[in-house]
């Protein structure tokens, strides 16, 4: 299933949610628009995210070669902390002091 998290009309910048790998062929790139249901997005600007929740793996629309690729850079699902109950206590006393 793909869906439409976010889509900036005045810049074109769009971030698809997509279950897997193989639904990227269906975004819309930087010159052709979006099959199936997406096919009234007529295009998306370099730069767009899609995330793949099969594999918490992040794509990036790259406006040279006008494909999806795999965002090597990001640390999407990987390094992330986690707030505590004695983190969000510290930070309310923190903002409330």
């Amino acid at each position: 299933m793909i869906t439409i998290i976010s889509k900036n009309y005045n810049t074109n910048y769009c971030v698809f949610s997509v279950d897997s790998v193989s639904e990227l062929d269906k975004l819309p790139t930087t010159t052709s628009r979006g099959k199936d249901n997406l096919a009234t997005i007529s295009s998306c600007t370099a730069g767009s995210r899609a995330i793949v929740t099969e594999t918490s793996d992040r794509y990036i629309l790259n406006g040279t070669q006008n494909k999806w690729i795999l965002d090597k850079n990001s640390s999407w699902g990987t390094n992330i902390d986690i707030a505590t109950s004695e983190d969000i206590n510290n930070i309310t006393n923190e903002f409330l002091a």
